[in-house]
């Protein structure tokens, strides 16, 4: 199942890339029902969750990564706002990984990506990839701060 998340980001990263946007949508839609489907990360134990994070930084950096490179020239907003989603996901990530390393518990919606992805998806519908990215940035931010709420919670009992 992470190797179709793993397609399913570059097949929308390549025809999103090629402006079939029909396609990238279908792309993103599939690959965010496919991490709903299979979010296992806290029930196949650590190195399905190990697998499952890797994966889901691998689809969000081709998604985000490609909207950003074709993006920078002709809207370089929406090329900038790629590259903020990118950012936050990744940190937000890290914080994730780097508390799990010091033992403690950052618990996963499994969530965040297909919301950031139909934030993107919506955007490309509306004709507003800018303001579907800047959602992405913004739902991509809520789950940053949950996890740094999560986190200082903990370190406040500990």
């Amino acid at each position: 199942m992470l190797g179709a998340v793993a397609a399913a980001g570059a097949v929308a990263a390549f025809v999103l890339a090629e402006e079939w946007i029909p396609a990238g949508l279908a792309a993103l839609t599939t690959g965010g029902l496919l991490v709903m489907a299979d979010y296992r990360s806290e029930d196949g134990g650590p190195r399905a969750a190990f697998a499952f994070s890797v994966t889901e930084r691998v689809a969000d950096s081709l998604v985000f990564g490609s909207l950003a490179w074709e993006l920078l020239g002709p809207l370089p907003e929406a090329g900038v706002a790629a590259l903020v989603a990118l950012s936050v996901a990744f940190v937000a990530s890290y914080i994730r990984a780097r508390a799990r390393s010091l033992d403690y518990t950052i618990m996963e919606s499994g969530l965040a990506r297909p919301a950031r992805m139909l934030a993107v998806a919506v955007g490309l519908l509306s004709s507003n990839i800018e303001g579907g990215l800047w959602a992405a940035v913004g739902v991509g931010t809520l789950s940053l701060v949950a996890r740094l709420r999560e986190l200082r919670t903990q370190v406040k009992t500990a």
